[in-house]
C-alpha cells in the first residue's frame, strides 16, 4: 500500500515526498514552525534522512527533540494521565521517536561534528521564542504559562552542554 503517515495537514505531502520534493516541502514547514507539533517534525527529519537530505534531517531532529523536551517539561504533572491520556502518551511517542530515530540520525551526526555544533547553536536560538503550546495542543493540560521560561532555558542548557562535550571531547567523539 505504499508509505503511510499520519501527522495532521501534510501527511499526505510528506508520504508522497521523493528527493526532490521533501526541500520545497520542509522549506513550507519551516514557516509553519510555531504551530507544528513535535511529531510533525520528528516525521520530517526521518523522511529527509531517508530521502538523503542528512544534514537537514540532523536540524529537524534536533528542533523535535527540543520541541519535545520543552512539552513534556511544561506539562502539569497533575494532569499528565496514564494510557489513553494524549499528554502520556505523546510524551512516550517523543521518547521513542527520539531513540529509534535518533540511532540513524545521530550516528550520522556525530560524523560530521562541526556541522552538529552549527546546528545545535540554530536550533537553540530558535528555540528561545516559544510557541503556543495549548493552541499546537489543546487537549493537554500544561503548568502555569510562567513556569515556560524557566523550563524552556533548562532544555536550551542541555544542547549547549552538548555543544561543550563536543567542543572538549572531539577527538573522543571522532574515535568512537
Amino acid at each position: 500500500d505504499g508509505l503511510k503517515i499520519s501527522v495532521g495537514d501534510f501527511s499526505k505531502k510528506l508520504s508522497q515526498a521523493d528527493s526532490k520534493s521533501i526541500l520545497p516541502l520542509t522549506a513550507e514547514l519551516k514557516k509553519e514552525r510555531d504551530k507544528l507539533r513535535a511529531e510533525v517534525m520528528y516525521v520530517v527529519a526521518i523522511r529527509l534522512y531517508d530521502l538523503g537530505h542528512k544534514d537537514e534531517a540532523v536540524y529537524w531532529f534536533y528542533t523535535a527533540q527540543y520541541r519535545g523536551r520543552v512539552f513534556s517539561s511544561i506539562l502539569d504533572k497533575d494532569k499528565i494521565g496514564g494510557i489513553d491520556s494524549e499528554a502520556f502518551e505523546l510524551k512516550q511517542a517523543y521518547g521513542a521517536f527520539h531513540q529509534l530515530a535518533g540511532t540513524y540520525i545521530n550516528g550520522y551526526a556525530f560524523g560530521e561534528l562541526e556541522k552538529l555544533e552549527k546546528t545545535l547553536t540554530k536550533v537553540i536560538d530558535e528555540g528561545k521564542s516559544l510557541p503556543k503550546f495549548a493552541e499546537i495542543y489543546p487537549n493537554v493540560k500544561f503548568a502555569e504559562t510562567e513556569t515556560w521560561a524557566g523550563k524552556n532555558e533548562e532544555v536550551s542548557a542541555g544542547l549547549k552542554k552538548l555543544i561543550d562535550t563536543i567542543k572538549t571531547k572531539a577527538d573522543f567523539i571522532k574515535e568512537q
